[in-house]
C-alpha cells in the first residue's frame, strides 16, 4: 500500500506527449494533424474526484493503484512491476539500515522537464546519535547488517519521523 501510494504523489513522468490524429478541437482550439500534445499525466493522480485529500500520503487509500503514474493503455510501462519491486526493496532495506530519522521541514521536489528530482534530502537523527554509516562493509550473506534503532526521540522542535512504510 505505502509503495502504491507513493508511486501515485510522485510518479517520475509528470507528462507524456501525444501525437493527435484528424483536426481535433480542444478547448475551442483547433490542433492540427500531426500536432504535438503534452498530457500532463502526473496530475490525474491528484484528482480529488478520484483521490479524496490528494495531497495527502493516506496508507490503505482506496483505489490506490488505479494511479497513472505508469501511464495507460498501449503506452504503459512494461517495466512498472519491477519497478514496483525494487521500490519496496528499497524501503525495506533503508528502514532496516536507517530506522530512526526523519526529512528535515522545507525540502520540497523540483520538476526538471518532464521528470520529479530532489536536489538534495536533508536527513535528521534523534539528538545523540549520529547519522548512520551507509558503507559498512557486507556480511558474507552479501548484507549489510542493519543498525539498531535510536533509543532517545526526537527534540520537540523538530518534527518527529514519519511512520514506517508497510511494504
Amino acid at each position: 500500500a505505502a509503495v502504491e501510494e507513493f508511486i501515485r504523489m510522485y510518479p517520475l513522468v509528470i507528462q507524456a506527449g501525444r501525437e493527435t490524429a484528424g483536426c481535433p478541437v480542444v478547448s475551442g482550439r483547433v490542433l492540427a494533424d500531426g500536432d504535438i500534445v503534452w498530457l500532463g499525466i502526473g496530475s490525474a493522480n491528484r484528482d480529488p474526484r478520484k483521490y479524496p485529500e490528494p495531497d495527502k500520503f493516506i496508507l490503505g487509500r482506496e483505489g490506490v493503484n488505479q494511479h497513472l503514474a505508469f501511464g495507460a493503455g498501449p503506452h504503459r510501462c512494461l517495466g512498472m512491476h519491477l519497478a514496483r519491486l525494487e521500490l519496496a526493496i528499497v524501503l525495506r532495506e533503508w528502514h532496516e539500515r536507517i530506522p530512526g530519522y526523519w526529512i528535515e521541514p522545507g525540502a520540497g521536489i523540483t520538476e526538471r522537464g518532464s521528470q520529479l528530482t530532489l536536489p538534495s534530502l536533508p536527513l535528521r537523527w534523534p539528538a545523540g546519535s549520529s547519522a548512520p554509516a551507509l558503507h559498512q562493509p557486507a556480511s558474507r550473506s552479501g548484507r549489510i547488517p542493519s543498525r539498531a534503532a535510536p533509543t532517545q526521540p526526537p527534540p520537540a522542535e523538530t518534527h518527529p519521523p514519519p511512520p514506517r512504510a508497510a511494504t
